[in-house]
């Protein structure tokens, strides 16, 4: 769910929506976010496919919506509307959330940890994750 949610928000499915006693047009709706059993689903295969083909030159956003089976503007709305992210940066997300966690197991260096995401260049995968952590991999504890 961290790849849905936004700094300081909270993901409810539909059923606990449903089942709870929050009042939700009470509640401020950049603090919580409810998501729907389909889109739970989609989301779910879209990760699913991504996490499995991180290393891999392959995985684009062509590539992803002919695997999930919608076309390109489509796959952007749906993606766009649950998480807020195009899929260009859906997929960058997902990628540098892999990465810190491959940089704090510390079992890899910064340039075999850019391959293991699918990044060609560490230098590029270096800056990246720079602009996303606001910390150098290399300096990752």
């Amino acid at each position: 769910m961290i790849l849905i949610a936004k700094d300081s928000q909270i993901v409810l499915s539909h059923c606990l929506k449903k089942l709870s006693s929050f009042q939700t047009k009470k509640l401020d709706q950049n603090k919580v976010k409810v998501l729907e059993e389909k889109n739970k689903d989609f989301i779910g295969d879209v990760c699913d496919y991504a996490e499995s083909n991180l290393a891999t030159e392959k995985l684009s956003v062509e590539t992803l919506s002919q695997e999930i089976g919608l076309s390109r503007p489509q796959l952007y709305r749906r993606i766009k509307s649950i998480t807020g992210r195009s899929p260009k940066k859906f997929i960058q997300h997902l990628k540098l959330r892999t990465a810190l966690t491959l940089i704090k197991n510390n079992k890899l260096n910064v340039s075999q940890v850019a391959y293991e995401v699918g990044y060609g260049d560490p230098s590029y995968f270096s800056k990246c994750f720079t602009q996303k952590f606001g910390i150098s991999p290399s300096k990752v504890v």
